[in-house]
């Protein structure tokens, strides 16, 4: 992989999906879950590979399964359930109705 890197280790092309942080201070860990959720729903095939090397299956599976209807856009988490083969979410809706 020939993905540029920042001092951390973060993908330097993810700089523009974390404009509200000071990007070159993410630490890949204390920061997980933003980096996480911030590569599934915008990162491109390259970024998803660094994201899996980085944090696993089982780790980015256990974030989609507990935060990722809340946090990634309705396209995105349904198909990250179906990719790491969990149960669908739930249709998210603001009615009670």
């Amino acid at each position: 992989m020939d993905t540029l890197l920042t001092l951390n280790g973060v993908p330097a092309s993810l700089k523009p999906f974390f404009q509200d942080v000071d990007f070159e201070s993410l630490d890949p860990e204390r920061h997980a879950a933003t980096i996480i959720e911030r590569t599934l729903s915008e990162g491109n095939l390259e970024e998803i590979r660094w994201l899996f090397a980085r944090y696993g299956v089982v780790r980015i599976g256990e974030w989609v399964r507990q935060r990722g209807a809340l946090r990634l856009p309705h396209d995105r988490c349904a198909l990250w359930h179906i990719l790491l083969g969990l149960t669908p979410p739930v249709k998210r809706s603001i009615w009670s109705h």
